[in-house]
């Protein structure tokens, strides 16, 4: 779609349904719009993303290409297996982003928190981990697990008595 794309209710898929948004404007995921899939999420437009619902796959990957902008708190869940997790661009946001990657990676190419910092970023489980930019959140905490490695790329701020703890089982690169 070349203009706003707006989903308010539960989307399910079976069969290794996948789900694609490609949009040029900005794609709204209201909170009641959970997804539940049976395959894997790609929003891969031009335009941002405004969103507030959660999505579960069966280990299948989450990617997001535009913007992201969190809207309430969000879990991206990809199941126990591989299912990698990755924005391409910025994530903002005022609210807690809660990832179970499985033995999924985890990957952020834009700054977190750059304009918004996150109230906070809870990874639960992932093989890897990287964030390639800055990565600001305040009172909920960075609270990261990952039983490989672990790459910090740039500044990592806290406000507000915000802490960072970071598990790791493999190399913890701090750049």
């Amino acid at each position: 779609s070349t203009g706003t794309v707006g989903l308010d209710n539960v989307i399910t898929t079976t069969n290794g349904g996948t789900v694609t948004i490609t949009n040029g404007g900005v794609l709204t995921i209201a909170a009641a719009c959970n997804m539940n899939l049976d395959g894997a999420f790609l929003q891969d437009g031009a335009g941002a993303v405004s969103t507030a619902g959660d999505i579960t796959t069966t280990n299948d990957a989450v990617q997001f290409d535009g913007a992201v902008t969190l809207t309430d708190d969000i879990t991206i869940d990809t199941g126990a297996g591989i299912g990698n997790v990755l924005f391409s661009s910025t994530v903002d946001g005022d609210y807690l982003l809660t990832i179970d990657a499985g033995t999924g990676n985890v990957q952020f190419d834009g700054a977190v928190g750059g304009v918004t910092p996150l109230s906070g970023l809870l990874i639960t489980a992932s093989t890897n981990i990287d964030v390639n930019s800055t990565l600001d959140a305040d009172d909920e905490n960075i609270d990261i697990t990952s039983d490989g490695t672990v790459g910090l790329d740039n500044v990592i701020t806290t406000t507000t008595g915000g802490t960072v703890t970071i598990t790791n089982g493999g190399v913890l690169t701090i750049a």
